[in-house]
Formats: C-alpha cells, sequence, structure tokens
C-alpha cells in the first residue's frame, strides 16, 4: 500500500518532527522508513514492498531529481524500455524509477503515458519545484495543507493533524455527508485540509500551489460494444494487477464480479488463494456461494466468520483508518477480511465498483418501470410530484415520487440519508451552511 508525507516551507524555517508524522500512517508500510531532506523540502516515506524488494526503497534519488510516489504503474516495463531507447539507464527494476525517468524525459506529459494507479510527488531541484500528481480515478489518496509558513502533503491526513493550529470541524462537509453518506470533491471533515481531486496534477513554485486537471472522462459510442470487448479488457486488468513480486490473492463473495476477478486470476494463477467474510445472519452471508464458487474454480478458499460483537467493536479503527467517513457498512467486512488475507498474502484484487460500472444494481433498470408517468405532461407531473409528498406511506408512494421528479435530484436521492427538515433538526448551525439546492449546485 505505502504512503508518505511530504513538507515544502515557503520561508526555510523548519518546524516539524516529519519522521514523527509518519508514525501516524506506519501501517501503510511497516517494511521500511526513509527520510530524505533537501533545501525546503522534507519527504517522509512508509514502504509496504511490492516490486524490486531489495532495491525499491524511498524516496528515490536520481540525479537532481526525488521522488516519493504510492502506487503501481503496470505498463512500467514498455515505459522502461522506451526509455532505454532514448538513453537512459536504470539501477533497480522498480516502476519507481520509471515513474521519475518519465518526469525526467516527458515532464507532465509522462501523465498521458501512465497505465496504473498512483499518487507522487517529485523536487525537481534543477527548476527549484514540486511536481505532483493523482491517478485518473483516484484510487490511491492524497491530502493537503496550504498554510501561511508551509504547504503539507500526506497519503493520509491523520499524519498531518499535528500541523494545524487549530482543528475545526467543516461544518459543510457535515452536511454533505448526512445528504450523500461521503464527503465530495476536495472537501474533508477538517477545515483547511483538502483533497487533490482525481486527475489533477499540482506544482508547488516560489512557495505557490497550483492545481490543474490533465484526464477528463469522455463518453462516446463509436462502435457496438460486445462481450468479447469487455472480457479483453477486464482479462487484461486482472493481468496487469497479478504483476508483482510477493502472492497475490483476490477476494471472493461468490457474486457476479468478484466470481469473474477470481475466475480470471485463477487462469493466470492456479494456485491462489481466495478469500471470504461472513456474518452468520440470513440475507448477508454469502460464505456458502463464495466456498463452491472456489471448489468449482479449483482454488483454495479461506473464510471467516464475523461476530456482531466483533463488528461493533471494529467500529472506532475502521472509521480511524477511513479518515473521512463512509456510510457503508461493508467497510467493516472489507476491514476484517483484509486483515484475515494479510496473514497469507500481499496484494488482494477486488471486484469492488463493478456493480456501479455494469449496473448490477434494480435502481439501474429504474427508468423502464417508470417510463409510462416520466413521458407525462410536466403539469401533470408536477401535481403528482406534489400528491406523493402528502401521501400515507403506502406503497406506490415512492414509486410515484420518483416517477415525477427531476432526474438530476432523483439521482442524487439514490444515496440521500437525510433531507433538509431533518438535517435542521440535527444540526444546530443548519442556518449557517449552504441548503440542499445550493450543496447539488457546487458539485
Amino acid at each position: 500500500m505505502c504512503g508518505y508525507v511530504s513538507i515544502y516551507y515557503k520561508n526555510n524555517n523548519r518546524k516539524f518532527d516529519i519522521k514523527k508524522l509518519t508514525e501516524k500512517i506506519n501501517h501503510r508500510g511497516p517494511d521500511h522508513t526513509g527520510i530524505h531532506k533537501e533545501d525546503n523540502i522534507e519527504f517522509a516515506f512508509k514502504r509496504l514492498s511490492i516490486m524490486d524488494l531489495e532495491n525499491g526503497s524511498q524516496p528515490l534519488k536520481k540525479d537532481d531529481k526525488t521522488i516519493v510516489f504510492n502506487g503501481e504503474i503496470y505498463n512500467h516495463e514498455q515505459l522502461r524500455n522506451d526509455l532505454i531507447k532514448n538513453g537512459y539507464k536504470f539501477n533497480t527494476k522498480c516502476d519507481t524509477e520509471v515513474l521519475l525517468s518519465s518526469y525526467t524525459e516527458y515532464k507532465e506529459e509522462c501523465l498521458n503515458k501512465l497505465r496504473g494507479m498512483f499518487s507522487f510527488i517529485v523536487y525537481d531541484k534543477s527548476e527549484n519545484k514540486l511536481f505532483g500528481a493523482r491517478d485518473h480515478f483516484g484510487i490511491k489518496p492524497l491530502y493537503y495543507i496550504d498554510e501561511k509558513d508551509f504547504i503539507a502533503f500526506s497519503s493520509e491526513y491523520k499524519a498531518m493533524i499535528e500541523l494545524l493550529n487549530e482543528v475545526n470541524l467543516n461544518k459543510s462537509s457535515l452536511q454533505k455527508y448526512m445528504y450523500f453518506q461521503y464527503i465530495p470533491l476536495e472537501d474533508t471533515m477538517i477545515s483547511n485540509i483538502k483533497v487533490v481531486p482525481s486527475g489533477y496534477f499540482f506544482t508547488v513554485e516560489n512557495g505557490k500551489l497550483d492545481m490543474k486537471k490533465y484526464y477528463n472522462i469522455h463518453l462516446k459510442r463509436s462502435r457496438k460494444i460486445t462481450s468479447k470487448d469487455i472480457k479483453d479488457v477486464v482479462t487484461s486488468s486482472v493481468k496487469h494487477h497479478m504483476v508483482a513480486n510477493v502472492e497475490v490473492g483476490t477476494f471472493l463473495s461468490g457474486g457476479i464480479d468478484s466470481t469473474i476477478v477470481a475466475s480470471l486470476a485463477s487462469k493466470i494463477n492456479p494456485n491462489i488463494k481466495s478469500f471470504s467474510v461472513g456474518f452468520g445472519v440470513n440475507g448477508y452471508d454469502e460464505l456458502e456461494v463464495a466456498k463452491k464458487t472456489a471448489d468449482k474454480l479449483g482454488i483454495e478458499n479461506i473464510s471467516i466468520n464475523v461476530s456482531q460483537d466483533e463488528y461493533i467493536k471494529a467500529l472506532p479503527k475502521v472509521i480511524y483508518h477511513l479518515d473521512d467517513p463512509v456510510a457503508d457498512p461493508s467497510q467493516v467486512g472489507i476491514y476484517f477480511l483484509s486483515k484475515e488475507a494479510k496473514k497469507h498474502v500481499t496484494v488482494v484484487l477486488s471486484g469492488e465498483g463493478a456493480d456501479e460500472l455494469f449496473g448490477g444494481y434494480n435502481i439501474y433498470k429504474e427508468y423502464k418501470s417508470i417510463k409510462p408517468i416520466f413521458n407525462m405532461p410536466n403539469s401533470m407531473k408536477s401535481i403528482l410530484n406534489t400528491a406523493s409528498t402528502v401521501m400515507p406511506n403506502i406503497k406506490g408512494k415512492n414509486y410515484l415520487y420518483r416517477a415525477t421528479t427531476p432526474l438530476e435530484k432523483r439521482y442524487i436521492g439514490n444515496a440521500k440519508i437525510f433531507d433538509d427538515n431533518e438535517i435542521k433538526k440535527v444540526l444546530k448551525f443548519y442556518n449557517k451552511v449552504d441548503n440542499h439546492e445550493n450543496l447539488l449546485a457546487n458539485i
């Protein structure tokens, strides 16, 4: 997993113990701790060894540049070969050195050549600046603080809490969390701590932080997508994710997404281990299906059962590791599953996100069911919508409300927990922050 802390001092007045700060994220990289201090820059890195176990320690310095990097560059071999043709020589087999050399050769354009998940920061001594980026989809986390005397970055913001003179709750973030079950965009629960957005790069030069977007998702359909196209893409992804100098396993619930990943992975490595979690509650226990799936694939299945007491007891630790809360109870199961998997492997594959990507939830079929009402005149829909809000809680009330609600509001409603009135009752400071409509307008 790995993690790092970086501090840029605007006035060269060093006042923080960066090694102590990284102790807060020791869980991200127990294999090695690296410290680098140069000019007004400090890097501290916690390493979990996956590639080039002997020579891949960080921070990595090469010529006049130094890098800290969390993630994996899956096409690093191809990039390495291209750079060798351009005259570059390499001292390690790790993707970190390839990434640093790619920046040296291509500058910010290197981001368009990367296939992987990453957050990284480079100190370019020759230009006296920092350059950093977060991957296209924000898989790897990166937070920052921009204060009067310094700018700091970290893989988890718990490592930067001590840098703040005051730790204040971001009230707008709390409201967003109560609406959407998570905090969207750049804010966190702590005022003055921000998120580097996915698909962005940044520079720090002459004490100024500048963010720029380098990646946008463009949805276009140039031809019909076939099942073979999807299989080829997923197979390629699984294959790339299994490149490591340590043992790789896979999560397995028995559902379609994890079964596909496990099936493809087992063809690459027939000895791969699978991991499953159950809770002993009807409707929430998939161990039997997972075991049958593993047997069918001919792979080992390691399972655990989490009791109610264990689940509740683990909540504070799960929340601690999340930094900002995410209102998804599966986080606790994944915590126990990861804890068990760590006893056997270093890297695991997961099917997380497949239901959202491939429309695996029933809610995505909603358009067909509401089409008869949705195509009515707006005036009629407005009357029915008003009627749905005063109806008693009977069957069909929610259907009528959703069918007569504009798509943008209905979409947000899929995740909404509390409405305006409910939040007003819970949050005493409600009138001092944005209402629901303003929150939506800013997303």
